[in-house]
């Protein structure tokens, strides 16, 4: 699962190192990329989680590996926390900012339009929610389900990070029962854009 402004795609770099020994399913949250808009037009959290709840419902998924980054990690957590049978592990990536995969990132937030101008495909939707919704909305605090989890958990930090601080970090792991941290030098934002074969390396340690 995406970040709160990314789409499924971001994972092109990482998936197919993958893919010859999992099944793998990313899913661009609602009004991201190519989904549907949201009719709510609020993106809320709840409505996140639920949905992540009817696809892997619709196809069949009843138990797995959840892996998310920046708000994907945070509707991991909370996913895991109400579905705890559902979940067989759980991989939290960092929350951050200067991904380096920018291809990557252009190809999924800009269309050209007629004109011959660049425009945003969904990112502009989702500006204006930031700056019309308090972040807390956006993006609720996940401390009070920690306890919650049972299945062993990854988290992946960026050395260079400014948005997962060490602290938080290393708090977030001694909350869980059964987590390990692993930190990615010379990384920030996106370890799956920034240092896809660093990361790739460590989900292979980490899935079962």
């Amino acid at each position: 699962m995406h970040g709160w402004d990314g789409t499924a795609r971001y994972w092109d770099l990482v998936a197919p190192a993958l893919s010859e020994r999992y099944h793998l399913v990313a899913v661009t949250l609602r009004g991201r990329g190519r989904s549907g808009p949201d009719p709510t037009g609020r993106s809320r959290f709840a409505d996140h989680v639920a949905d992540l709840d009817e696809v892997t419902g619709r196809l069949g998924l009843e138990r797995f590996v959840f892996v998310g980054a920046s708000l994907g990690g945070m509707l991991a957590l909370s996913f895991a926390a109400r579905y705890p049978r559902r979940v067989e592990r759980l991989v939290l990536g960092d929350i951050g900012a200067q991904p380096r995969g920018m291809a990557i990132v252009l190809r999924e937030h800009f269309q050209k339009a007629r004109d011959g101008r660049w425009r945003w495909r969904f990112g502009g939707r989702l500006r204006e929610l930031q700056r019309t919704q308090p972040r807390e909305v956006l993006f609720p605090t996940q401390w009070h389900v920690l306890s919650r989890i049972r299945c062993p958990v990854l988290i992946v930090r960026g050395g260079r990070s400014e948005s997962l601080l060490p602290e938080v970090a290393e708090r977030t792991r001694a909350a869980l029962r059964d987590a390990l941290l692993v930190e990615i030098p010379d990384c920030s934002h996106f370890p799956f854009l920034e240092r896809p074969h660093e990361l790739t390396l460590v989900l292979r340690g980490f899935l079962p």
